[in-house]
This record gives structure tokens, sequence and C-alpha cells, in this order.
């Protein structure tokens, strides 16, 4: 008959109290337990004949994945049913929890075939629904190029759970080894990633439980990817430790469980490094550790929890006889040849480091395997490098006090046939003890503190990275785990781990010092020193034996963190080195692993910072002027992340990082005149922030969507628009203004407060006169108390210097030129310093012209003719090199456009005042006239849509400079006529 779920419930725990006895207590538990139910007592009696009879196939897998297979008979009948955006087209395969389809989109959006895990027919188990619901919430937790990722999840019309995750076409990762014949060295790197995706897990409190070959599938391009977190569990990051009690069933596989496993005790980050063991044993030897034929699960449960395992170099000789067709013999011969070598060969190339770390990594004692699953690697990885590896250390007395445990009372006749020769070195046996005891507790001290800096900088850290007002209290937590990281740093020597750990910490506390695109206490200096301080680390990982391709990725980031750093405080042309030093680490790095998203975030952000630093938009002061290569940076930063979304389209991170460079292309879009094509990807990109923001509910993404106002606004400007532009900053500024309340102490957050309300003002300002003045004045009080504080970082500097210039424009429409006089030479003071620290900073030159263009308008207003005349001279000289490029910048054409219009204009002054002499009016006239016409060729230079810039209320535009050419030309025209006659 078929099991409904009620029946298979009470099949379930008569099932389990049984499997946990000895097999001649199961007749008579079952005779009282079931009564007079022959066919429930049946129905046990039969699944545990078949346990007792699956031999190997039932020690490699878990104990509950056969006796679910009547309940699941029935998943066949979905095919073809819709699951949210996905249609279920054939069944992969199943487990204890649940079934595997394959399903592709339903709706035609796109293309891509996915995996459906979908709930068993017993979906209303309680603990089913609880461990397949718990996978899903891990699988959220885990974006990693080597573990299968979440796509989607939800639940079917009868209220059963699924999730939709990456389909990982591949094999195990032991026959995808032995098909492709690789060898030792290449089934070490290989392991390598997939430690890098458990010890992923780790740091996220996440203990998988049940790794094996069959968990771990590699794909076609040779990327192991790590599946079925079915029965992994969050620890509790105040306990370390968990109990298995509180499953209701053995669910691991019983060839790969540890002894606590076996045994029911605390499960700890331990039991993995065990089954990796288990699982690196296979791969290196092609044996199990304790051999599978013939043995039934109460065999081998003794065996691992009691008997140590032969050596990987050893066991190599064995042949061993399977049963059935998917366990077939294993040789000498088949071993060597399936790892390109001779069964003697592999011997030799086992003994000795292989043979000690595989055996550190399953001893029984879970205290006394490698203390993470880091460790484990890093010996493997010194290994591959010929360099020393710790699992050496106790090996000897290890096995000598196991010899001593086997055989007492040999070992006590001995011991008084010896008894005269211990008395004469009892001395030097205690102080070798002493000595020891020393080392232990050196070695106990050094760990824990470097676990409790690892604990602050990740677990403690990143929990409260995105709570309100929590700057301050992380920084106080990244300085004490950089602390005690720099006391291990002077004991470890050249620890790479250590190492790894310590750049990481330096580049936290830099992030947290003053990154100028994250939350930060305004610490620009401090900030670069951290950055500076990892970089040398992560060079010297790099250039050591053993490297991987994450050292050249994370120094690829460290690079391009130095390049941010040291944009900020004006140095355009170092921070520009720096940044295609990145690029040079991460373009090999994409092309060898074109699928791998880490890589393709690394890529996208070196192009995007390179953009800034060529003369992006919104680095006030600070940039170097290129704008066709701005636009070629910001092109390749969007084409990488849309790669990285086409494979992987609902990515938060690739979603935010879409997000921040369609911005940083529409102001390149907007610049070039390209107006249509800059609003819609302005719009685009709004949107996509308020997705991220309403995901994840962080403040800095909160922050994106107030930038992307900021945008908008200054595109509303563009085309002078002031309402839209005022209903932009507006909502930038109430965005700012709810996080500024959150963490008062978070300077990005003031600075971006400062620029929404200086906005707001300046829009308010061209509206309604007076209207916006005192929130100008605000917004500039704000911005020099930020400078006062950080005065090393040069972007802050400028944004200050923009301030002073649209407080200057505000006095000057309001018809106070001398306060409008006083502004813009502030600027200017502020500008002129920011270009003698790097005269490659050609944004600030550029910003100097401009300066002095609106400081001699100010002063003609004032009458003072002179200083003005010179003024716009210096503008012009300033800007000359700038104007023969094939493309200069709108911002210096329109300095050039106002500086000509200016001289024009004091030579009509001059001729006003020469009406006595003709000749010299004449001469004035034509020199008036000569400036206009270079005022319009620099105007007409200027894209349409740009002509008429927006920021200045008594700025010349192409039209005045037109009427003043004609009015000129009929003086002239009248002049000739009278001389004539």
């Amino acid at each position: 008959m078929t099991m409904t779920p009620e029946r298979w419930k009470q099949v379930k725990e008569l099932l389990c109290e049984a499997l946990d006895m000895k097999p001649e207590q199961r007749s008579a538990y079952l005779k009282h337990a079931c009564g007079e139910d022959l066919p429930l007592s049946n129905e046990v009696q039969e699944l545990l004949a078949q346990q007792e009879s699956a031999g190997p196939a039932f020690l490699k897998e878990p104990a509950y994945a056969k006796v679910l297979h009547d309940v699941t008979q029935q998943e066949g009948l979905r095919i073809g049913q819709v699951l949210g955006s996905y249609k279920l087209i054939s069944v992969i395969g199943e487990g204890g929890m649940g079934v595997v389809y394959c399903g592709t989109r339903a709706d035609d959006e796109y293309q891509r075939q996915v995996a459906i895990k979908l709930v068993h027919a017993g979906k209303d188990f309680p603990s089913v629904i609880s461990r397949f619901k718990n996978e899903r919430q891990i699988l959220a937790s885990l974006d990693h190029p080597n573990i299968a990722r979440l796509h989607d999840g939800g639940t079917t019309a009868e209220g059963a759970p699924y999730f939709v995750m990456e389909l990982i076409d591949g094999e195990p990762i032991d026959q995808y080894c032995d098909h492709h014949k690789l060898s030792v060295e290449a089934r070490l790197r290989l392991f390598l990633e997939v430690c890098s995706a458990v010890q992923f897990a780790h740091r996220r409190l996440i203990v998988h439980r049940d790794i094996k070959p069959s968990n771990i599938l590699v794909t076609h391009d040779g990327v192991p990817k790590l599946l079925d977190f079915g029965i992994a569990k969050i620890l509790d990051p105040g306990n370390a430790e968990m109990s298995q009690t509180s499953l209701s069933l053995r669910v691991f596989t019983p060839a790969y469980a540890s002894p606590e496993q076996h045994r029911g005790e605390p499960i700890t980050t331990a039991t993995d490094v065990y089954s990796l063991g288990v699982v690196l044993y296979g791969l290196l030897a092609g044996h199990h550790p304790y051999g599978l034929a013939q043995r039934t699960p109460e065999a081998l449960s003794r065996a691992i929890c009691d008997r140590e395992p032969e050596r990987p170099s050893s066991v190599i000789r064995r042949t061993e006889t399977g049963s059935g067709d998917k366990y077939l013999t294993v040789t000498p011969d088949a071993v060597g040849a399936a790892r390109g070598c001779s069964p003697e060969r592999l011997r030799k190339r086992l003994t000795g480091d292989l043979d000690k770390i595989v055996l550190m990594a399953l001893r029984k004692e879970p205290e006394r395997r490698y203390g993470s699953i880091e460790q484990f690697a890093e010996d493997i990885r010194r290994h591959l490098a010929k360099l020393p590896v710790s699992a050496h250390g106790d090996a000897l007395g290890y096995r000598t006090w196991k010899f001593v445990n086997r055989h007492r009372a040999g070992i006590a006749s001995v011991a008084l046939a010896s008894l005269a020769l211990i008395v004469g070195t009892v001395v030097s046996v205690r102080e070798a003890r002493i000595a020891r005891a020393e080392r232990a507790r050196a070695e106990r001290r050094f760990n824990d503190v470097r676990k409790l800096a690892n604990s602050l900088l990740f677990d403690v850290h990143d929990a409260i990275r995105d709570l309100p007002g929590s700057t301050a209290a992380r920084k106080v937590l990244l300085d004490k785990a950089l602390e005690y990281l720099d006391s291990l740093a002077g004991e470890s020597g050249n620890d790479p781990a250590l190492q790894r750990e310590l750049a990481t910490a330096y580049e936290r506390v830099a992030e947290v010092q003053g990154d100028f695109l994250n939350n930060n206490l305004g610490d620009t200096g401090g900030s670069l020193r951290s950055n500076q301080k990892a970089l040398v680390l992560r060079q010297q990982l790099v250039a050591a034996p053993g490297s991987t391709w994450q050292d050249r990725l994370a120094l690829a980031n460290s690079s391009r963190a130095v390049g941010s750093e040291l944009l900020a405080t004006g140095d355009a042309s170092h921070a520009l080195d720096a940044v295609r030093k990145a690029i040079a680490l991460s373009e090999p790095l994409h092309r060898e692993r074109p699928t791998d998203t880490q890589v393709m975030d690394e890529l996208a952000y070196d192009y995007e910072i390179e953009g800034h630093i060529e003369g992006g938009q919104g680095f006030m002061g600070v940039g170097l002027g290129d704008p066709a290569e701005v636009m070629r940076s910001y092109r390749q930063a969007v084409e990488t992340e849309e790669a990285w979304l086409r494979l992987a389209p609902n990515e938060t991170s690739a979603l935010h990082s879409y997000e921040i460079d369609l911005l940083f292309l529409a102001d390149s879009l907007k610049s070039s005149g390209n107006l249509r094509e800059a609003l819609a990807d302005y719009s685009r990109a709004l949107e996509i922030a308020k997705i991220v923001s309403q995901r994840t509910g962080s403040a800095r993404r909160l922050r994106d969507v107030a930038v992307a106002y900021n945008r908008l606004g200054e595109f509303y400007e563009t085309e002078r628009d002031w309402r839209k532009a005022l209903s932009s900053d507006q909502q930038s500024l109430e965005i700012y203004r709810q996080l500024v309340g959150r963490d008062p102490n978070d300077f990005i957050m003031k600075q971006g407060f400062a620029i929404a309300l200086a906005n707001v003002g300046l829009q308010k300002l061209r509206i309604t006169p007076k209207g916006g003045l005192s929130s100008i004045y605000q917004a500039t009080e704000m911005m020099e108390k930020i400078v006062a504080i950080n005065n090393e970082n040069a972007q802050q500097r400028g944004i200050l210097a923009s301030m002073y210039l649209v407080l200057g424009d505000a006095f000057k429409i309001e018809q106070r030129p001398a306060d409008a006089l006083r502004e813009y030479q502030k600027a200017l003071g502020v500008y002129e310093k920011l270009y003698a620290g790097d005269p490659s900073n050609t944004d600030a030159l550029d910003s100097i012209a401009a300066c002095k263009a609106s400081v001699g308008g100010v002063l003609l207003k004032l009458e003072q003719t002179s200083a003005a005349s010179r003024n716009f001279t210096e503008a012009l000289a300033t800007i000359d090199h700038a104007l023969t490029v094939p493309r200069p910048s709108e911002d210096v054409l329109h300095t050039a456009a106002d500086s000509y219009a200016g001289l024009g204009e004091l030579e009509l002054r001059a001729a006003d005042r020469s009406r006595t002499d003709a000749a010299g009016q004449k001469a004035h006239w034509e020199r008036a006239r000569s400036f206009y016409v270079k005022s319009l060729d620099a105007f007409q230079r200027i894209p349409p849509t740009q002509q008429d810039d927006p920021r200045s209320s008594e700025l010349y535009t192409a039209d005045d400079v037109k009427k003043k050419i004609k009015l000129s030309d009929d003086f002239l025209r009248k002049t000739e006529l009278a001389m004539k006659h």
C-alpha cells in the first residue's frame, strides 16, 4: 500500500528507536510497541532488514535516505507544475528531506535551467520542515564561488516549501579526479577550493555535517561546488558546540561521519574537518580509511570510534573487493593509474607530510584535529610549497600514548627492568616536560588570542555593522582586534594564515577610519596608512611560494583600496598607478575564472575607481580631467556587472554595484550631451537602489537611494527645471536627515546631508529670491566643521570649495557682490592648495580657472576693471593647454566663454570712455568683437544641451554673446561709413 505521511510518522518513530538498540533487542521492542498492528511491525522489520543488507551502499548514504522511497514515488507526478517563475521539467534526484527537480523559467524572461528542491510528501513533519527551511536560510547567507548559489524560494499551493538554486552539472569530486586522472598536486589544489567554501561557511557559524564526495560536484570547468546543507546547523555564537540529540534520526552519512557524530556527542567545526579528512584520504589513496567492503554499520561505527586508520601511503597496497556494480574491486594498479603514476611512486609521494596531514584531520578527539579548516588548508599549501607542516608536531607523543594504553601489562614488566635508567634521567625528563608544558600554554594562549581577534573582526563587527549609531563602536572593536593580531604577528614568524588575517584587519580598520564610500569616522590619513599596511602584507603573500588565486584577488582589492584613499587625499597620479596595478591583477584572473563572481565584483570596482581618478563626476576638485577615459572606464565597469547579473540576476551585491556604476556612467553621458540616455540610466539606478535598500535594510544602501536622488537633481539642473531639481534634492535631504539621526558619528552621512542641504537651498533660491540662503549657510558651516576634523581629505575640501561657490552665486542673485567676491576667493584658495598638493590634478586646475572667471565677473560689477581684467586673463592662461585638446570638458569651455565675454565687456566700457578719441574707440570695439567671437566659439564647442550652464544667474549665454557681436558689427560699420564721409 502507499505510505501516507501519517503512517510514515509512526514508522519513523519506531525505526529511530530500533536503530539505537542492539539487533537482538529489536524484535521484543517491536512486538510490544506495535501490538496487533502487524503491517506496522512488518514495515519497520523490512526497513531494518534493508539496512542490514545494504552493505556499502548504506554506509555511503544517510540512514534515512532509503526509507522515504515509498513516499517520494509520487513526486514524478509534479512534472510540469509551475512554482513561482519556474516550471518543473524532470527529477534529478532525491534525498532525505526532499526531491530535486530540474526546472526552467516559466515566464520566458530569459532562458536558464535551475535546480529546485521541494520538500517530500511528508511535508507536515515538523522536523523535516524545520531542516528544510534551515537549509534555505543557510544557503541565502552563503555567497561563495564554491557553494551552490540560492536564487529564489517560496511555498507551493499545498504549503510545501521549496527553493531554487544554481544547477550544477558536474561529477562527484572523487569520480571527477579519477576520470581526469588528476595528479596528487592537482587533487590537492582542487581540495583547497573546497576548504575555502567550508571555511566561508564556518566564518558564518555554519557547520555542514554531511561532507562527502557526492555533496562536492566538480563542473566541466573544474570548479568544485559544495552542495546539500540540508542537515547543516547554525552555531550559537556563544557556544561553538551543538548537540546532535535533537535530530530524531541519525541523518549523517556513516562512512564520512566523525566519531562524535557516531557517539551522539556535541558537534563543532572539527566535525567538518574530520569529514574533509575522509574525503582527502579517498582522493589521495583511493580507499576509505576503514574499508567499506562487507562492513555492517555497527562494525564501521566501532572502527571509526576506536580504530586508528591506516596511513594513506600504506593502504594503496591493499586490494579491496566491493559488492554490487557501484563498488568495484580497488587494486593498487587502478589507484596509481587514476593518479597518473605507479603504485610505488604514489606510495612515496604520500609518505611523510601527506600521511601526517590526513591522519591529523582524522584524529578521534576533536580538539586534537586541526583547529580550523584554514589551518588544515594552510598545511596543504605549505606542503605544496615544500615548507614544513604543523601536522608533524606531536605525532610521536600521540602514538606512544596509544601504544601504552594498548600494552599496559607488557610495559609494566619492562618498566621494572628499566627503573635504574629512568632514575638517572628523571631530572632531564622533568625539565623537558616543563618546557613542553610552557610551549603548550604559549600555543594555547596564541590560539585563544587569535580566535578572539577573529571573533571581534568578523562575528561581532559584522553583527553590528549596519546598526544605527554603531560607527564609533565598530572602530573600538576593530582597534582591539588589530592590537591582538599585531601582538601575534611578532610571535608567528611568516605564518601566511595569520598574515591574511592581519591584512584583513587593517582593511576593515581602514574602512571605518575614513573610507570615502562607506560609513566612517573621518580619518582619511589613518585610512590610507592602514590600507598601505594591508597592501604590504598582501604583496608578501603573493610573492611567497604556495600563494593562491585568492591571494592575487585580495592583492587587487588592497591595491584598489589604496588608490581610492590616495584619490581622497588629492594624490590623483599615484592613485591611478595603484588602481591600474589592481586592474593588472583582476583582468587576468577574470580570463582564468570567467564565471567567478568574486573576481567580477573586484574587476568592476577597479574600473569604477579608475573612472573616478580620470576625472569622474562627483569627486570635487580631484581628478585628471580625461572625459574620454572616464567614459571608457565606467562602461567597462557596467559591462562587467551586466555579465555578473546574467550569471546571478537577483544577487543583491551585483545589483548594488550595477546601480552605482550606472550613476557614474550617466554622469559621463550627461557631460557629453547625451541627456536622454543619461536620464534613463539615472532613473534605472534609482529604482535598483530602492530595491536593494528594501532588501537589506542597511544604512549604506539607503544612502545609495539618497545619492541617486541627488544625481537626478543635478540632471534637472542641467535642464534648468528648478522645481524638479528641488523635488529630487528634498528627497535626498530627507533620507540623509534620517541617516544622520541614526549615527551622528558617521562622517559620510554628515557630508551627504550637507551637500543635499546646499542643493535644496540653491534650488529654492532660484525659484524664490532669498528662499534658500539660510540652508546654504548651514550646509557650508557643517562642511567647514567636517574639513576641520579631517583636513587630509582633499575631496571633502573640494566639496567645501564648491559650497563656497554656491554661496557666492547666492549672493550674486541677491545683488551682494562684495559678499559674493569673498566666497569666490575662499573657493579659489582651497583649489589652489589642492593643485599645489598634486600638480597632475587637472580638476583642481580647471576649478582655479572657473573661480578666477567668477571673481572677474564680480570685480567687473564692482567697477574694479583692472583687477577684473587680470582675473579673466589669468583664467584663460590657466586653461590654455586644456583648450587645445580635441574635446575639452564643458566646464573648461564655459570658463573660456565667460572669460572672453568678460574681457569683451571691459573693452566696451573702455570704448564708452573713449568717445572723444574716434580711433581709440574703434580699436576698443574691434578688440571687444574679437573677444566675443572667441567666446562664441567656446560656446559652440559645448553640446547644445549644455550651453546654458545653470550654475549661476549671471553667467553669459551664447545668445548674449551673439547680440554683443551684432552690436560690435553695427558700430564698426557705422564708424567706417562716418570715416568715409
